[in-house]
């Protein structure tokens, strides 16, 4: 019988072995962990960042006396301080990605690239917004020749972020190493002539808050305490514990284990580090800014951490006995000073085991839980985190562990999210009618019925949430809704509104702080035109408020276009001019709710209303954009967008817009690259997709009339028109004209960037673009900022106060 000669590895492998034991540790195949400390290190290194960029321009002198020091070197030496400077910034570098080449760790050449493109970011940022030299004194700046007077230095800001992102990864001798070079690229760098010493000291901290937030993206490697550290740490406790291992749901906040004591019992190891005590902190921030009922635990230091898990743990097992884990052992241990909790549970599987293994949960396990619950309540605690793996079935008993997020005064609110939580829990392994009927017949109806608005995932813990999103179980919860309101014989209630302030109302904050800046900047620069709007030809400029106001004429052509329904003309021009009002005011779903209303009034269906403002809408950029093609060809030869950048006199000017623009854009992007995430992509195939066929629907029904066709079309056609028109009317009133397809262009340019940004109605960014669009064409820049504050005047300005009365009319006339 011929016999198999094993396999010989390959001379790459083991040269790859051979080198990934040279240079690289172990500590890369770690679990991963986003740390609370990463968090203060961003914070800290960003206002180190902030405080060194405003000590360069007010210690100019300061500086110049060390660099005189330094710099320029012998010329003897400064061959060699050439070479050190180079090897130890560019070198690095180098070096680093080599390692992760060689190594074979895609995951390190991942967090090298991102370190380095978020240290280029924020330095390059940085130098955008304050001036490259900081606002260094012209004096000073003059007298440093030949030194890079840049704050801070970009390629050193890399090097450090690299580093720093690398040595985890790294073997010891090489950790040392890349820590010396450093520290001669900072030394040499003074010498070189590379930067000013605030300068290169700003470089580490630019480093430094890039390497923090690489670790809050993809997690750290050194996150977690190693196995050997906590048997260490059950020893000076005297546990005698085998077949430690990370627990596999690991939390935002303390470290997770799980062990086996001498009799075979589970034990739960719950550690509490620096990290931990920086956590819980920054969650509690979290939640005091974004919840409008906060109930989460907050200890100041790791000993409280430690009394409280231990505190909540001996109240649960006195309220319900036999079903929670007990305390084993607790203390602070170590060099460190860490808090360690150990409890035990007498056997049994989690709820993931169960749906692991594919266990059956009998009715009476099912109704065990929902038992826990209600004896928890009568004695106010809460459990605070109830998840699949802090649920423990053994037999026809429910168990529950880890307390240290529960709480012993639990609020309503608080009550309301745990039943909640374990119904979720129970539900993705045993399904939605069994939950419900077990909670219904162990807590009776009125609690289940109050905690069915709490059945969605922004009131659920974070790992559970998580475990719907994996097991593609989102819609669960709807179902339990739905089989909680039947049987308890009430409506599916509305869903608890818990963000005191939401995601989208911040983007659209920080969008209005951005247009309120552009439009800051606008208003400054009329006033600085004051002598321009005081010598105005007033004829013209009462043309350009007479032709704005045809513009309400042509849209509302266009909203009575898009229905089929008979509804009187002037009503809707009514309604379009409040519309200014209530988009301003109260953004669009105010638009959208009085629009609603309005054909509601007039027997129209709520899905044509809302469709029929998707397909107005639609209609308005599909005419911008055939006006903007078919102008782009005669306008071209009108715009100058590189004399732009040639005149010295507006160079702060033009950097306002600039940054003012660039914001917008990344806004724009940021919303694009959304669209890229799975879980993005099917919230546009669950909400968007279904109204875009019913869009399709609505207009399917109308290109069977085409004079709806020509009145939607033709209604923003005009709409358009009269725009550019009173665009044209305002620079005839300060002695200057431009022709329509120009003027067509320049009002492109500002819609296009006013539609991508959050601001309500654009404030602020489309002035900003039409400026930039008149000064491309020639335009000069008091005359642009002065007919551009005219024609938005009476295009966006004064509206909103003849929208109100609109409204008022509307509402009298019972219209809406």
């Amino acid at each position: 019988m011929e016999t198999q000669q094993p396999e010989q590895p390959k001379v790459g492998d083991r040269a790859s072995r051979s080198f990934s034991s040279i240079f690289l540790s172990a500590n890369g195949k770690n679990v991963r962990r986003r740390r609370g400390t990463d968090v203060s290190r961003v914070v800290i290194s960003l206002l180190v960042l902030l405080y060194l960029g405003l000590l360069v321009s007010s210690n100019g002198a300061a500086q110049k006396a060390i660099s005189d020091v330094f710099y320029p070197p012998n010329l003897g030496f400064t061959w060699l301080v050439t070479l050190l400077w180079l090897l130890c910034s560019y070198g690095t570098i180098i070096l680093l990605v080599a390692v992760a080449l060689f190594g074979r760790r895609r995951e390190i050449l991942r967090d090298l690239f991102a370190a380095a493109g978020i240290a280029l970011l924020l330095s390059f940022g940085f130098q955008e917004i304050f001036g490259v030299a900081a606002r260094l004194p012209q004096s000073t700046a003059q007298t440093l020749h030949g030194v890079d007077l840049g704050f801070p230095v970009p390629i050193l800001s890399a090097s450090v972020a690299l580093v720093l992102v690398a040595l985890p990864f790294l073997s010891r001798g090489l950790q040392r190493v890349l820590e010396g070079a450093i520290f001669v690229a900072v030394f040499s760098g003074l010498i070189h002539g590379s930067g000013l010493p605030i300068s290169l000291l700003g470089s580490l901290a630019a480093g430094w808050a890039a390497a923090a937030g690489v670790h809050l993206l993809f997690g750290s490697p050194t996150g977690l305490p190693s196995i050997e550290g906590i048997k260490d740490s059950l020893s000076l406790l005297g546990i005698s514990a085998t077949e430690i291992r990370l627990a596999d749901h690991q939390e935002w906040g303390p470290a997770r284990y799980r062990a086996r004591s001498d009799d075979g019992s589970e034990l739960r190891v719950t550690l509490y580090g620096r990290d931990a005590q920086e956590s819980q902190m920054f969650s509690k921030l979290y939640r005091m800014i974004f919840l409008r009922n906060d109930s989460g635990v907050f200890s100041l230091t790791r000993l409280q951490q430690v009394e409280h898990e231990c505190y909540l743990t001996m109240l649960a097992h006195g309220a319900a006995p036999g079903t929670t884990s007990t305390i084993n052992a607790s203390g602070m241990v170590g060099p460190q000073d860490n808090g360690v909790v150990v409890t035990m549970l007498p056997g049994g599987k989690t709820l993931v085991q169960v749906e692991d293994d594919g266990d059956d949960v009998s009715d009476r396990a099912i109704a065990s839980l929902f038992d826990i619950l209600k004896n928890f309540q009568t004695q106010g605690i809460v459990h605070g985190s109830l998840n699949l793996d802090r649920i423990t079935i053994q037999g026809d008993q429910a168990i529950l562990s880890d307390f240290d997020r529960s709480l012993n005064y639990g609020s309503s609110d608080a009550l309301h999210r745990d039943v909640a939580a374990a119904m979720c829990s129970m539900a993705l392994v045993v399904g939605a009618d069994r939950t419900a009927a077990a909670a219904v017949s162990q807590l009776g109806k009125e609690v289940v019925a109050d905690a069915l608005p709490y059945l969605q995932s922004p009131a659920l813990p974070t790992s559970l949430s998580a475990s719907l999103r994996s097991k593609h179980q989102k819609s669960l919860l709807k179902e339990l809704r739905e089989s909680g309101a039947k049987l308890v014989g009430v409506d599916v209630p509305k869903l608890a509104e818990l963000h005191r302030v939401s995601w989208t109302n911040m983007i659209l904050a920080v969008g209005t702080l951005i247009g309120g800046w552009a439009l800051i900047g606008v208003f400054l620069h009329v006033a600085q035109s004051a002598s321009t709007l005081a010598h105005a030809n007033w004829f013209w400029v009462t043309v350009t408020a007479l032709i704005a106001q045809v513009a309400y004429f042509g849209s509302a052509m266009s909203t009575l276009g898009s229905i089929t329904a008979v509804v009187p003309y002037f009503p809707i021009v009514v309604l379009e001019l409040s519309n200014t009002f209530s988009g301003l005011a109260l953004g669009s779903p105010a638009v959208l709710a009085a629009r609603i209303r309005f054909f509601q009034k007039q027997g129209v269906d709520t899905t044509i209303a809302v469709s029929s403002g998707v397909l107005v809408s639609t209609a308005s950029w599909i005419v911008k954009g055939g006006l903007f093609l078919i102008s782009i060809p005669f306008a071209l030869g009108s715009l100058h967008f590189e004399s732009l950048t040639k005149s010295s006199s507006s160079n702060s000017d033009q950097k306002i817009l600039e940054i003012g623009l660039l914001c917008v854009l990344a806004i724009g992007v940021v919303v694009i690259v959304g669209l890229a995430v799975p879980r993005w992509r099917r919230l546009v195939a669950e909400k968007l997709v279904p109204r875009f066929h019913e869009v399709v629907s609505h207009f399917k029904v109308l290109i069977h009339q085409p004079a709806k066709i020509v009145e939607i079309f033709g209604g923003m056609l005009i709409a358009q028109l009269v725009m550019a028109l009173a665009l044209g009317a305002s620079l005839h009133a300060f002695g200057e004209h431009l022709s329509l397809p120009v003027l067509l262009v320049v009002l492109t340019i500002g819609s296009i960037l006013g539609g991508i940004s959050p601001v309500p109605g654009g404030m602020g960014v489309v002035e900003a673009g039409m400026i930039l669009g008149l000064k491309a064409a020639g335009i000069p820049a008091s005359i642009a900022v002065a007919a551009v504050f005219v024609q938005r005047l009476f295009t966006a300005y004064l509206p909103p106060i003849a929208g109100w009365f609109s409204l008022m009319w509307l509402r009298r006339k019972e219209y809406i």
